[in-house]
């Protein structure tokens, strides 16, 4: 899950302006930048179908490799270099800007220290998640407590190596009790990321009890759903498993989870227009064709949207056939082997309370829910507890 903006922001052009005020090519070009990001935001807000969405896209490229060309000539100053390393952040040629900042760092003056908080932004954007947080921990001077820093702490929060680690940044950020843009929707998904941090160490009342707090200190502004939904899923364990129905099956006849007594199963509420859901179901294809023969069952379920969305399209609304279809080469292209269920309606969802995907759910053999994780990564956690399924003694 990816909550780093990755835009130039007002303060690069500030610093730049504050240390040198003569340098006008790293003002005119820093505003240039941010006139055309703003240009594309407006744009794709409208987008009504892949074609244009693509060709968006590659116009954006278009200008942005404009725009660095056209101050190429320009003489190299740390103001520069560290504009031209967003533009290049934006082109996702991350060790471009990194090479950049790094030459600023090296000068060790002044902007050094922006310039580790840029290759700080620039590595968790290439998924370097442990090299991001070390080099944060190296910068000196104190932050100015803005959006982009509080998102930085946001992705730490979610991502970061170590699960102590996600910890420690969940609760700093709620300690402060600021978020980007004022949006407290965030405040609510880090209560429920330290309530799954504290679910996954073993501690479910603690886990129920940040949960509450949450939504005790949420009430008012309107952002309990997440917190609530969690709550009632985590309610499910110990239970019983709530029946599943789907009007189509792919990969496998119509199945139950009252007839996959004496089996391990996992459940995973995903969509194929979910980047994290993408990004689980390599592990889940690994798991399954390891595990299947010793009694695992992976039952991948989704449901129609009326529109279709992957990695490689966007397509819009489409007709229910349109979208199984699709889907059914999407489970191709992504050599899914495991049963998935597509319903027709949101039911299944609602019955497991998920409000988030992609949300994993554990039942053991005798069909009880013994767990559920939220959102991707972490894959020791997910294989411990399907261990620990598989490891279930069958109802006598």
């Amino acid at each position: 899950m990816k909550y780093l903006s990755l835009i130039i922001f007002t303060l690069a052009i500030g610093i730049s302006c504050s240390q040198n005020s003569k340098d006008e090519n790293a003002q005119a070009m820093g505003g240039a930048y941010v006139a055309l990001l703003d240009k594309y935001t407006h744009l794709m807000d409208s987008v009504k179908s892949d074609s244009s969405y693509r060709a968006l896209v590659e116009n954006k490229k278009i200008d942005l490799k404009m725009l660095l060309e056209q101050y190429q000539g320009e003489s190299s100053t740390a103001q520069l270099e560290i504009i031209r390393s967003q533009i290049l952040i934006d082109l996702k040629e991350y060790e471009n800007a990194i090479s950049k900042l790094d030459k600023v760092i090296e000068q060790g003056k002044s902007l050094a220290d922006f310039a580790r908080f840029q290759k700080v932004r620039a590595l968790q954007a290439s998924d370097e998640m442990a090299a991001a947080l070390t080099l944060f921990h190296t910068i000196d001077s104190e932050l100015e407590i803005n959006d982009q820093y509080l998102e930085m702490l946001i992705n730490f929060a979610f991502e970061a190596p170590e699960l102590s680690e996600q910890e420690l940044f969940s609760r700093e950020l709620l300690e402060m009790d600021r978020w980007p843009q004022n949006d407290l929707s965030m405040k609510s998904y880090i209560y429920r990321n330290l309530a799954l941090i504290e679910l996954q160490k073993g501690n479910t009342e603690e886990a129920k009890m940040i949960l509450e707090q949450g939504i005790s200190s949420l009430k008012e502004a309107g952002q309990t759903k997440s917190l609530e939904s969690t709550m009632q899923l985590m309610n499910l364990i110990g239970e019983p498993a709530p029946e599943l129905f789907a009007e189509t099956w792919l990969n496998s006849q119509p199945l139950k989870l009252k007839d996959l007594r004496g089996k391990a199963v996992v459940i995973d509420f995903w969509a194929t227009w979910c980047s994290p859901c993408r990004a689980v179901i390599p592990s889940l294809v690994e798991t399954y064709e390891q595990h299947k023969s010793a009694g695992l069952v992976v039952l991948g379920y989704t449901r129609l949207y009326g529109s279709y969305r992957d990695d490689q399209k966007r397509l819009g609304p489409v007709e229910p056939k349109d979208e199984i279809r699709l889907t059914g080469e999407f489970l191709k292209r992504f050599k899914m082997t495991y049963p998935v269920a597509i319903a027709h309606n949101k039911d299944g969802f609602d019955d497991y309370f998920v409000n988030g995907i992609p949300t994993l759910v554990f039942i053991d053999k005798q069909g009880i829910v013994k767990g559920f994780k939220i959102g991707s990564g972490n894959e020791q956690y997910v294989a411990e507890q399907i261990r620990k399924l598989l490891e279930t003694p069958e109802a006598s």
